[in-house]
């Protein structure tokens, strides 16, 4: 993302700028965990599944209309999808072992972050031929 945004007035400091607000409001969406955690995981799943909105609304914020072309749209943009990243990842992984048999509950913790790690070796390598 950062490889396909410009802006006249942080120049340099914009993909800086936007991946630190990633990062804290990746920290926010974790600290939220404390606040609320969600009984219901279909609506957790659901949730999640929303949040592929986010690729046609970045596509439009870098090729849409002009208005979309600015910074704080890209910006809010960002940090909603560091939030949401990080608040839905945390109640899958707790909802998934909480709403299973006690003794299948290590093997399912150890399951999901199998796929964690593979979906997260998965998106880097798209995200390396979107680069190139």
């Amino acid at each position: 993302m950062t490889e396909d945004v410009r802006s006249e007035i942080l120049k340099d400091w914009y993909p800086v700028l936007l991946i630190t607000g990633f990062i804290v409001f990746d920290l926010v969406g974790k600290s939220l965990m404390a606040v609320y955690l969600p009984e219901n995981p279909t609506v957790s799943i659901g949730a999640s599944a929303l949040r592929l909105l986010f690729y046609p609304l970045f596509l439009g914020s870098l090729r849409g209309p002009k208005f979309f072309w600015t910074e704080i749209p890209v910006t809010i943009l960002t940090c909603l999808l560091g939030l949401s990243n990080s608040y839905l990842t945390s109640v899958l992984m707790i909802l998934a072992v909480k709403t299973i048999m006690l003794q299948h509950a290590e093997t399912a913790g150890i399951v999901i972050v199998l796929f964690l790690v593979v979906s997260l070796a998965f998106g880097s390598i798209i995200a390396w031929f979107w680069v190139t």
